[in-house]
Protein backbone atom coordinates (compact mmCIF):
# COMPACT_ATOMS: atom_id res chain seq x y z
CA UNK A 1 0.00 0.00 0.00
CA UNK A 2 0.89 3.72 -0.55
CA UNK A 3 2.75 4.63 2.94
CA UNK A 4 1.00 7.56 4.80
CA UNK A 5 3.09 11.30 5.53
CA UNK A 6 3.62 11.69 9.38
CA UNK A 7 0.94 13.48 10.93
CA UNK A 8 2.89 17.13 11.93
CA UNK A 9 1.39 20.80 14.00
CA UNK A 10 -0.38 23.17 11.97
CA UNK A 11 1.36 26.09 11.18
CA UNK A 12 2.01 28.56 14.17
CA UNK A 13 0.53 32.14 14.46
CA UNK A 14 3.15 34.21 13.24
CA UNK A 15 3.42 38.41 13.24
CA UNK A 16 2.52 39.69 10.36
CA UNK A 17 5.44 42.22 8.91
CA UNK A 18 4.86 45.10 8.04
CA UNK A 19 6.63 47.14 4.75
CA UNK A 20 8.61 44.05 3.54
CA UNK A 21 8.14 40.96 1.47
CA UNK A 22 7.82 37.21 2.74
CA UNK A 23 10.76 35.14 0.82
CA UNK A 24 9.45 31.87 -0.83
CA UNK A 25 12.05 28.73 -0.86
CA UNK A 26 11.19 25.86 -2.71
CA UNK A 27 13.02 22.86 -0.54
CA UNK A 28 13.89 20.13 -3.01
CA UNK A 29 14.33 16.42 -1.13
CA UNK A 30 15.17 12.84 -2.92
CA UNK A 31 11.66 11.00 -2.50
CA UNK A 32 12.32 8.46 0.66
CA UNK A 33 15.41 7.93 2.38
CA UNK A 34 16.96 5.51 -0.49
CA UNK A 35 20.75 5.48 -1.05
CA UNK A 36 19.64 4.48 -4.82
CA UNK A 37 17.31 7.23 -5.85
CA UNK A 38 19.67 10.03 -4.19
CA UNK A 39 22.39 8.32 -6.23
CA UNK A 40 19.97 8.91 -9.34
CA UNK A 41 19.38 12.32 -8.72
CA UNK A 42 22.42 13.07 -8.05
CA UNK A 43 23.23 12.07 -12.06
CA UNK A 44 20.23 13.70 -13.60
CA UNK A 45 20.43 16.93 -11.03
CA UNK A 46 23.51 17.55 -9.77
CA UNK A 47 23.52 20.42 -7.09
CA UNK A 48 26.71 22.26 -8.76
CA UNK A 49 25.16 21.46 -12.04
CA UNK A 50 23.50 24.75 -14.00
CA UNK A 51 21.74 22.05 -16.02
CA UNK A 52 19.33 20.09 -14.63
CA UNK A 53 17.23 16.97 -16.21
CA UNK A 54 15.12 16.28 -13.67
CA UNK A 55 14.55 13.44 -10.90
CA UNK A 56 12.72 11.84 -8.85
CA UNK A 57 11.59 14.46 -6.10
CA UNK A 58 9.92 15.70 -3.21
CA UNK A 59 9.42 19.44 -2.91
CA UNK A 60 7.92 22.08 0.28
CA UNK A 61 7.21 25.45 0.06
CA UNK A 62 8.53 27.56 3.11
CA UNK A 63 7.58 30.88 4.17
CA UNK A 64 8.58 32.76 7.17
CA UNK A 65 9.61 29.68 8.87
CA UNK A 66 7.31 27.10 7.75
CA UNK A 67 7.84 24.64 5.79
CA UNK A 68 4.00 23.28 3.57
CA UNK A 69 3.81 20.46 1.50
CA UNK A 70 1.53 17.59 0.33
CA UNK A 71 0.68 13.95 0.42
CA UNK A 72 -0.98 10.90 0.97
CA UNK A 73 -3.49 9.96 4.32
CA UNK A 74 -6.76 8.08 4.30
CA UNK A 75 -8.68 11.30 5.27
CA UNK A 76 -8.91 14.27 5.51
CA UNK A 77 -5.87 16.84 4.07
CA UNK A 78 -2.78 15.53 2.91
CA UNK A 79 -1.02 19.33 3.78
CA UNK A 80 1.54 19.19 6.20
CA UNK A 81 4.58 21.03 7.75
CA UNK A 82 7.51 20.76 9.01
CA UNK A 83 10.60 22.65 10.16
CA UNK A 84 12.04 23.98 6.92
CA UNK A 85 14.41 21.24 4.96
CA UNK A 86 13.80 18.49 7.64
CA UNK A 87 11.38 16.61 6.56
CA UNK A 88 11.24 12.87 8.40
CA UNK A 89 10.65 10.92 5.10
CA UNK A 90 12.59 12.25 2.51
CA UNK A 91 16.49 12.75 2.08
CA UNK A 92 17.02 16.69 1.71
CA UNK A 93 18.68 17.74 -1.45
CA UNK A 94 19.04 21.53 -2.11
CA UNK A 95 17.23 25.00 -1.98
CA UNK A 96 15.76 27.38 -4.83
CA UNK A 97 15.07 30.66 -4.42
CA UNK A 98 12.09 31.78 -5.51
CA UNK A 99 10.49 35.49 -5.53
CA UNK A 100 9.16 37.34 -2.22
CA UNK A 101 5.10 37.30 -1.64
CA UNK A 102 3.69 40.69 -1.23
CA UNK A 103 1.09 38.94 0.92
CA UNK A 104 1.31 38.74 4.75
CA UNK A 105 1.32 35.53 7.67
CA UNK A 106 -2.46 36.00 7.90
CA UNK A 107 -3.02 36.31 3.86
CA UNK A 108 -0.85 33.22 3.58
CA UNK A 109 -2.70 31.37 5.93
CA UNK A 110 -5.72 31.65 4.00
CA UNK A 111 -4.37 31.10 1.27
CA UNK A 112 -3.30 27.35 2.53
CA UNK A 113 -6.21 27.03 4.65
CA UNK A 114 -8.28 27.10 1.16
CA UNK A 115 -6.21 24.41 -0.21
CA UNK A 116 -5.76 22.66 2.07
CA UNK A 117 -10.05 21.55 1.71
CA UNK A 118 -9.24 20.99 -2.43
CA UNK A 119 -5.82 18.82 -1.30
CA UNK A 120 -7.34 15.86 0.67
CA UNK A 121 -4.53 13.38 1.13
CA UNK A 122 -6.84 10.56 -1.12
CA UNK A 123 -6.85 12.25 -3.96
CA UNK A 124 -3.04 11.95 -3.72
CA UNK A 125 -1.61 10.55 -7.65
CA UNK A 126 1.65 9.72 -7.82
CA UNK A 127 1.93 11.76 -11.58
CA UNK A 128 -1.28 14.00 -11.47
CA UNK A 129 -1.94 15.32 -8.22
CA UNK A 130 1.71 14.96 -6.13
CA UNK A 131 3.62 16.85 -3.80
CA UNK A 132 5.27 19.32 -6.97
CA UNK A 133 1.87 19.87 -7.92
CA UNK A 134 0.92 21.33 -4.85
CA UNK A 135 4.30 23.60 -4.51
CA UNK A 136 3.80 24.46 -8.23
CA UNK A 137 -0.27 25.54 -7.46
CA UNK A 138 0.86 27.07 -3.68
CA UNK A 139 3.49 29.59 -5.25
CA UNK A 140 1.20 30.23 -8.21
CA UNK A 141 -1.32 31.53 -5.30
CA UNK A 142 1.14 33.53 -3.61
CA UNK A 143 2.54 35.11 -6.52
CA UNK A 144 5.95 34.12 -6.63
CA UNK A 145 5.37 32.22 -9.85
CA UNK A 146 6.32 28.63 -10.95
CA UNK A 147 8.55 26.05 -9.62
CA UNK A 148 11.32 25.41 -12.30
CA UNK A 149 10.58 23.17 -14.60
CA UNK A 150 13.30 20.49 -13.62
CA UNK A 151 11.63 19.60 -10.43
CA UNK A 152 8.70 18.35 -11.83
CA UNK A 153 9.73 17.11 -15.58
CA UNK A 154 9.57 13.81 -14.72
CA UNK A 155 5.81 13.49 -13.00
CA UNK A 156 4.52 15.39 -15.54
CA UNK A 157 6.34 13.30 -18.94
CA UNK A 158 4.71 10.38 -16.98
CA UNK A 159 1.57 11.76 -16.63
CA UNK A 160 1.64 12.40 -20.37
CA UNK A 161 2.51 8.97 -21.40
CA UNK A 162 -0.29 7.73 -18.82
CA UNK A 163 -3.02 9.93 -20.35
CA UNK A 164 -1.87 9.07 -24.29
CA UNK A 165 -1.92 5.30 -23.01
CA UNK A 166 -5.48 5.13 -21.43
CA UNK A 167 -6.77 7.31 -24.59
CA UNK A 168 -5.09 4.66 -26.95
CA UNK A 169 -6.64 1.70 -24.94
CA UNK A 170 -9.89 3.39 -25.26
CA UNK A 171 -9.80 3.87 -29.17
CA UNK A 172 -8.80 0.12 -29.18
CA UNK A 173 -11.58 -0.92 -27.10
CA UNK A 174 -13.97 1.51 -29.72
CA UNK A 175 -12.97 -0.73 -32.80
CA UNK A 176 -12.65 -3.71 -31.13
CA UNK A 177 -16.46 -3.60 -30.93
CA UNK A 178 -17.50 -2.74 -34.23
CA UNK A 179 -16.00 -6.52 -34.89
CA UNK A 180 -13.65 -8.97 -36.12
CA UNK A 181 -14.82 -8.64 -39.95
CA UNK A 182 -14.18 -4.98 -39.79
CA UNK A 183 -10.69 -4.50 -41.73
CA UNK A 184 -10.38 -1.38 -39.97
CA UNK A 185 -10.71 -2.54 -36.83
CA UNK A 186 -8.24 -5.71 -37.42
CA UNK A 187 -5.36 -2.95 -39.59
CA UNK A 188 -5.66 -1.07 -36.25
CA UNK A 189 -5.04 -3.49 -33.85
CA UNK A 190 -1.96 -4.78 -35.43
CA UNK A 191 -0.39 -1.90 -35.87
CA UNK A 192 -1.34 -0.64 -31.77
CA UNK A 193 -0.28 -4.40 -30.71
CA UNK A 194 3.17 -3.58 -32.02
CA UNK A 195 3.12 -0.29 -30.89
CA UNK A 196 2.68 -1.65 -27.09
CA UNK A 197 5.07 -3.97 -27.76
CA UNK A 198 7.50 -0.95 -28.11
CA UNK A 199 6.19 1.26 -25.33
CA UNK A 200 7.20 -2.22 -22.46
CA UNK A 201 10.49 -2.03 -23.74
CA UNK A 202 11.01 2.23 -23.62
CA UNK A 203 8.56 3.10 -20.49
CA UNK A 204 10.05 4.24 -17.73
CA UNK A 205 10.07 3.07 -14.30
CA UNK A 206 7.97 4.49 -12.14
CA UNK A 207 9.30 6.58 -9.10
CA UNK A 208 8.16 5.64 -5.34
CA UNK A 209 5.38 7.45 -3.59
CA UNK A 210 5.17 11.35 -3.11
CA UNK A 211 7.90 12.20 -5.63
CA UNK A 212 7.59 13.78 -8.62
Amino acid sequence: GVPSEPVIAKPQAMPARRGSAIPVLLHVYDVSLDSGIQQLNSLLAHRCSPIKLGGVFHAGVEVAGQEFSYGYCPCGSGIRTTKPRQHPCHHFRETCYLQRTSLDWPGVLRIVEEMSQQYLGNDYHLLRRNCCTFANDLCLRLGVGEIPEWVHRFARLGDRLMGASEGLGDLKWSLASVGPSSTLGADFQDATEAADVGASVSAPCRAPVDGA
